[in-house]
């Protein structure tokens, strides 16, 4: 049974199959167990290793030859990139602390080359080399911001600048100059980080500052820097400020997260007084998410139910549902199945597909029961063996609502649910989807799956000898109907 544990189930992609699974195409990879050495760089500025032995030392040596250089720059930095190689694990985290020396050795040099490298070679502390070169009141912002790269770390890149700058107090470069470099979405998120930032530390002096901006834009972006620092430091009053705020979702973001650890039960209670606002569920959402940072679901389950029931009483929607039940299930399936079954109507429904959804990563033979369940109920129809799906891309973007309305549990849900079971425990999958019970074409999809070098790869002679070995005939004969006699 052990022997069914191939190593290339770490990562599995169901296969494009023949056969049962048709044209349907549905991937659910694993993340690989990379077995490369594991960086992690501590606040203090050390390199930590974990993995082979033989590492660590010569990145413990390069790190403190690094934080003690006299000389930090363009050829010390070429010289790491020759030794560890551009884009490298080990490169990236020993290029964060150098970038910190470079900066305060000569911060023009840094701005010049260090963005250059950086970009080129260590692309993923950009973030951070702009929020050191920010905090340098020599630098021109204006020259930082043109310096910025297009690509997915620009946002981030001109959030870290900005905050650096209204931390230390340095305006935001945010002039004419910045006009013609900056897009207007851009522009916002400047001006509204440097007043965030600012405000954290001077508040009267953001709010004068954000007041008195003459584009009605730019002191928009200003004024709700201003309100997501205040949301921090007094998150009621800054709420019934903002209710009105096209931007109400994303202050309350930074509202609830400062509230909920300080006092739950107020937070919860100013939450309740939003009843029937459209806005409620995507709040009550991460309002749930800094929940689970702090305590387990199951273990304050009472508590959790009712104040979701004192904010929708006439049942929980779908986005408040996701934030809560994979975390539930996660923790405990039993007490999330208990959960799901109190409910009642559509909140039920829904409840079911993001339950099986959630057991299918943690408990794949709770999924299993749950989709047989559900084919089972009262006036319910076998939707197992078909599905109804033009492409993969729409199942895989679906809302539980569409799924339902496609026949849950489908072909697409077995198919995901037989490539996370086998990825964990194939000996279990592979006689649950060949039960006597169970449509011929489910147990030819489990066989196809676990024997496709897109799915868990298991060579068809040893499933076989397995088989043999250990499972009734009837588990043999599926399988040799599959792959023949395998050698």
């Amino acid at each position: 049974m052990a022997s069914l544990h191939s190593t290339s189930l770490v990562n599995l992609t169901l296969l494009a199959a023949c056969g049962t699974v048709g044209w349907f195409t549905a991937a659910w990879i694993k993340p690989a167990t990379s077995k490369r050495d594991r960086l992690a760089l501590s606040s203090s500025g050390e390199i930590s290793v974990s993995g082979s032995p033989s590492l660590p030392g010569v990145l413990a040596a390069d790190a403190r030859h690094l934080l003690d250089a006299p000389n930090p720059g363009t050829a010390a930095f070429d010289s790491l990139t020759v030794r560890y190689g551009s884009g490298s694990l080990e490169l990236t985290a020993l290029a964060a602390p150098f970038m910190d020396q470079w900066v305060a050795h000569d911060p023009a040099g840094a701005a010049s080359e260090g963005i250059a490298r950086a970009l080129a070679h260590t692309p993923e502390i950009l973030p951070r080399l702009f929020a050191r070169l920010g905090a340098v009141a020599s630098l021109p912002p204006d020259a930082l911001l043109a310096a910025i790269p297009a690509g997915p770390l620009r946002p981030a890149c001109i959030s870290a600048l900005a905050t650096a700058r209204g931390s230390t107090g340095l305006d935001a470069g945010a002039g004419p100059v910045t006009a013609s470099t900056l897009s207007r979405s851009e522009r916002s998120l400047l001006l509204r980080e440097w007043h965030r930032a600012r405000a954290t530390v001077d508040p009267a002096t953001a709010t004068t500052t954000a007041q008195a901006l003459t584009d009605p834009d730019d002191r928009d972006a200003a004024l709700a820097g201003t309100l997501f620092a205040h949301a921090t430091a007094e998150p009621e009053a800054t709420l019934r400020a903002s209710l009105t705020r096209h931007d109400f979702n994303s202050i309350a973001a930074a509202a609830f997260s400062a509230w909920i650890p300080r006092d739950s039960a107020a937070a919860w209670g100013f939450a309740a007084t939003l009843k029937d606002d459209p806005r409620l569920p995507a709040i009550a959402a991460h309002m749930l998410t800094v929940e689970s940072r702090r305590r387990r679901f199951s273990d304050a389950l009472a508590e959790m139910s009712s104040l979701l029931n004192r904010l929708f009483p006439a049942g929980l929607p779908a986005e408040t549902l996701a934030a809560f039940l994979p975390t539930l299930a996660a923790e405990n399936p039993a007490a999330a199945q208990k959960y799901t079954d109190s409910l009642q109507g559509e909140s039920r429904r829904i409840a079911t597909v993001l339950l099986f959804d959630a057991l299918c990563r943690t408990s794949p033979a709770t999924a299993w029961r749950l989709a047989t369940s559900e084919v089972l109920r009262d006036g319910a129809k076998d939707n197992r063996t078909t599905h109804s799906w033009t492409s993969a891309t729409e199942r895989a973007h679906a809302t539980p609502q569409q799924r339902l309305a496609a026949g849950f549990p489908d072909l697409a849900d077995m198919i995901q649910l037989a490539g996370e079971w086998l990825a964990v425990d194939p000996a279990a999958a592979i006689p649950a989807y060949c039960a006597h019970s169970v449509p011929g074409p489910l147990q030819r999809l489990i066989i196809e799956t676990a024997t496709s070098p897109f799915g868990a790869a298991i060579p068809g002679a040893q499933l076989i000898a397995w088989a043999k070995a250990a499972q009734p005939d009837h588990i043999l004969l599926t399988i040799q109907g599959v792959v023949g006699d395998a050698k």
